[in-house]
């Protein structure tokens, strides 16, 4: 994996422009590592395959503007990664199959919810996959879950008649 030296020769460039085609590595070292041990097989060889789910060209240009070294770099808060990316690879039907038997959604009252099999309501279509997977931390994912749910289901429970009437 490319690392600190690859980054001084970008940052020895004098007119350095951002493209699709550069590797990331040298300049983004811990985003490369973490993504190339993440639990998702699609980032093997993680540091080449950063635009599999970082697809805002535009946003990635205009964020790199005006950098000439890897330690100018500002923290990035995105571009943000949606279901769209994870879609490419991950088929819904397919994750609701595989997570039909998962304990990562239990309620106060027991009562156990697919993860992948969510109700439509207005409040489900706001959750993207990033509310409980993470591709640059380690993250537990039964764990997060419920900590993502608890932000609507404050009550520890699944049932909106828990507390709304």
């Amino acid at each position: 994996m490319p690392g600190i030296a690859e980054a001084e020769q970008v940052s020895l460039q004098e007119e350095w422009v951002w493209s699709p085609e550069q590797e990331c590595a040298p300049c983004h070292s811990q985003e490369a590592q973490t993504a190339a041990a993440s639990v998702c097989t699609g980032l093997s060889g993680a540091p080449a395959r950063c635009l599999g789910c970082h697809v805002a060209e535009q946003e990635l240009e205009a964020a790199h503007e005006g950098i000439r070294n890897s330690w100018q770099s500002p923290e990035l808060a995105g571009p943000e990664v949606g279901k769209e990316a994870c879609a490419r690879c991950h088929d819904a039907a397919s994750l609701t199959a595989r997570t039909a038997d998962s304990r990562a959604l239990v309620d106060g009252n027991n009562v156990t919810i697919n993860p992948h099999a969510l109700l439509e309501t207005a409040g489900h279509t706001q959750i993207d996959c990033t509310a409980c997977h993470t591709m640059h931390e380690t993250s537990d994912v039964v764990e997060a879950s419920p900590k993502s749910c608890r932000s609507c289901h404050h009550a520890d429970s699944f049932a909106c008649d828990a507390c709304h009437s």
